[in-house]
């Protein structure tokens, strides 16, 4: 009797042991709000990848389709430690919830949103025995899960030690996301988010709306520990969205103080998978690592091969208009797929908001004074020439381009391959863009730079106004040259007179007698010769008289300049040239040479170039 006690009692023991600590499911299925996305949770045995354990795997489907196969949830995603059976699940929890998701920096208000949930309490069977959650988020438009750690053991507050965030998208948004996953295979349709350890109290996504309804969805952070933030350029590619990387300033989890935060983000709305907002900076010239660098704050990419609706197009400039958005870049095709063209650029007008064309150096070579007048024509600001990765740009294509932009007051940009990366050292990576007066004007370097962009700035542009204010109103001193100040009245034709703040009472009446006589208009331009940033050369026509004007920032020397390149029709010129001197230190104290002659069309004109001075030259027929 006693023995078939002792027998029961094992037995009783056994099962209850059995009842206690064995997990409490084998699987679980939860499903989105929509039923388009599913999570299957299951326990099982792969004796092929970890032999002699069970493990807590995961299936996503969406729209019946398998994204992710029996994917092993990990803890440590260095390494790729599984979630092992040593862990006592203690309960599970599925719910529907309806959470605010805060928005962030454009407005105030909360968002609704519906989700599906399902936890998971566990606590480990070894020491030191932490009990912590796994969290699995079901949003129509994703699946996010993550580890939950209670305060206690070292930790002050939950702590979120591990989230990944997968976004699944319908076939007729057309993304492909260039990202791969650890097996090198393109992830299509879906992207899976990196480790976030470390972010305490974070919740993803991060929602965010615009007043015209167009949401941005932030779901990836990067962490940087440098003191500032420095944003990286990314890839354009076609037919896809862009991800750029937003800075947010987050708490610190290692010690006082903060933490700058990468947010990948995207925009979703009418017409999702098209617009991208990005504030990276744009680079006039110059190195972006390096002080100086005057930047363009915010832009909207739009890269796409499909035709863009009326409205999509409506809302995003008042997107932009919205939030300070100063310009959208649109590619050749998405610019003539517009099917009013007229009312698009009436509309940027009126919310003051400037486009740029995005086109491949190729596609100019082939009808460029053509296709560039059509561009000026309908209101573009400029236009952003592509370079293959990993090739120079012709060096006479990217004279003939800066030419023909100049002539239709369009600005001009040149990009290298899919990456800032820079084109040569005779062209370096550069964007110009209509900065904010305020930019840049910090030293007498930045300003020198300013001015070598003044002849691609649109002429309805703010930059222009510039030119019609002394250099001591802006810079608190006066310029160290007077043919330099001279000369930026031809290479900018606002209307408004750039001057120094003495010119009226130079003694020098070359100066004061051209200032004076300069035209306000003009009926030919020629590029001649520059590099936006580090010098320029322009002429400029007013009936048979030439005014040439060369200013430099950085280029020491000479250029000679073929006189036939203006007028073959002429045989002789009359020149006047003024030019400073390299040692002036000061309008009263800097000599202007003047030099009266004659050259003939057979010869050259030699246009000099030194840092901070100018150079201005007027030929007129010899026989008027």
């Amino acid at each position: 009797m006693h023995r078939k006690f002792v027998i029961l009692f094992i037995e009783f023991f056994t099962l209850l042991s059995f009842l206690l600590f064995r997990n409490s499911f084998s699987t679980e299925i939860v499903k989105s709000p929509d039923n388009k996305l599913t999570l299957i949770l299951t326990i099982q045995d792969k004796p092929e990848l970890f032999p002699q354990e069970e493990c807590l795997y995961f299936t996503v489907i969406y729209n019946d389709t398998e994204i992710i196969s029996e994917s092993p949830l990990s803890l440590d995603i260095n390494n790729n430690k599984p979630l092992k059976t040593d862990l006592r699940l203690f309960s599970t929890e599925i719910n529907k919830v309806v959470d605010f998701i805060p928005t962030f920096n454009l407005e105030n208000d909360s968002i609704p949103v519906k989700y599906n949930k399902i936890t998971l309490h566990l606590q480990e069977k070894r020491p030191p025995f932490r009990f912590f959650a796994i969290e699995f988020i079901l949003h129509n438009h994703g699946i996010a899960y993550r580890y939950i750690l209670p305060a206690g053991n070292g930790i002050s507050g939950n702590s979120i030690k591990q989230e990944k965030t997968i976004y699944c998208f319908p076939e007729d948004y057309s993304l492909i996301f260039p990202d791969t996953d650890k097996s090198g295979t393109q992830i299509i349709n879906h992207i899976l988010i990196s480790d976030t350890s470390g972010i305490k109290n974070h919740k993803l996504p991060v929602l965010l709306k615009t007043k015209n309804n167009i949401f941005i969805k932030i779901f990836e952070p990067w962490h940087n520990n440098s003191d500032s933030v420095r944003l990286n350029p990314c890839k354009l590619v076609r037919n896809s969205v862009m991800i750029p990387r937003i800075s947010v300033k987050t708490e610190n989890t290692d010690g006082p103080g903060s933490r700058y935060t990468n947010w990948r983000c995207f925009l979703i709305g009418e017409n999702p998978g098209i617009f991208t907002y990005t504030n990276l900076p744009f680079i006039l010239s110059g190195n972006p690592e390096k002080e100086n660098t005057a930047w363009i704050n915010k832009g909207l990419y739009i890269d796409t091969e499909e035709n863009i609706s009326t409205d999509s197009l409506v809302s995003l400039i008042k997107y932009c208009s919205a939030n300070n958005v100063d310009f959208i870049f649109l590619t050749e095709e998405t610019f003539n797929s517009i099917p009013d063209k007229l009312s698009f650029n009436k509309l940027l007008r009126k919310n003051r908001v400037s486009f740029f064309l995005r086109v491949n150096e190729h596609e100019l070579l082939n009808n460029l004074k053509t296709k560039i007048k059509i561009f000026a024509d309908s209101g573009a600001a400029g236009i952003f020439v592509s370079v293959d990765a990993g090739k120079n740009l012709n060096g006479g294509l990217v004279k003939r381009i800066l030419s023909e932009c100049l002539t239709n007051r369009l600005l001009t940009g040149f990009q290298a391959g899919n990456e800032f990366t820079g084109l040569s050292a005779d062209y370096p990576n550069f964007i110009i863009h209509t900065p904010d007066p305020e930019f840049a004007i910090k030293s007498k370097k930045d300003l020198l730079c300013f001015h070598t962009l003044l002849p691609f700035f649109n002429m309805t542009g703010t930059p222009t106004d510039l030119c019609g204010v002394s250099e001591k109103e802006l810079t608190g001193k006066d310029s160290t040259a007077s043919v330099y100040n001279l000369a930026l009245n031809i290479l900018s034709t606002s209307g408004l007179r750039k001057f120094n703040s003495t010119i009226s009472t130079t003694p020098d009446t070359n100066i004061t007698n051209l200032y004076y006589n300069i035209p306000f208009a003009y009926d030919q331009t020629k590029f001649i010769n520059g590099i936006p940033g580090q010098y320029m050369i322009v002429a400029r026509k007013k009936a048979s008289v030439w005014y040439i004007a060369a200013i430099s920032n950085t280029k020491s020397g000479t250029i000679e300049l073929p006189v036939s390149v203006f007028d073959n029709s002429v045989k002789k010129f009359q020149v006047k040239v003024l030019f400073d001197t390299p040692s002036g230190r000061g309008i009263s104290s800097s000599p202007v040479l003047v030099r009266n002659n004659s050259v003939l069309t057979t010869e050259k004109l030699a246009v000099i170039l030194n840092p901070g001075k100018g150079y201005v030259a007027v030929l007129q027929p010899a026989d008027q």
